[in-house]
């Protein structure tokens, strides 16, 4: 019984992190379209591009992240 109690609490601490993954990637993803709706300046508008890509890499490597924990689990 404590075995199970202990894997069901991983696995929940582990949705719980790709969630905090999703958050994070969704925040920058908001920064970035401000940055290229907001500002007029060049060099703004290449940051936020680079922002949204930075997130999309981000939420990528939390869910290879988090699957790969899972196996083990």
């Amino acid at each position: 019984m404590k075995n199970k109690l202990a894997a069901n609490r991983t696995s929940l601490a582990i949705d719980r992190t790709i969630l905090a993954y999703l958050r994070t990637s969704l925040t920058i993803i908001v920064v970035g379209v401000s940055f290229i709706k907001l500002f007029d300046g060049p060099f703004l508008s290449f940051m936020g591009w680079i922002l949204i890509a930075f997130s999309f890499f981000l939420f990528v490597f939390g869910i290879k992240r988090c699957n790969k924990i899972k196996k083990y689990c």
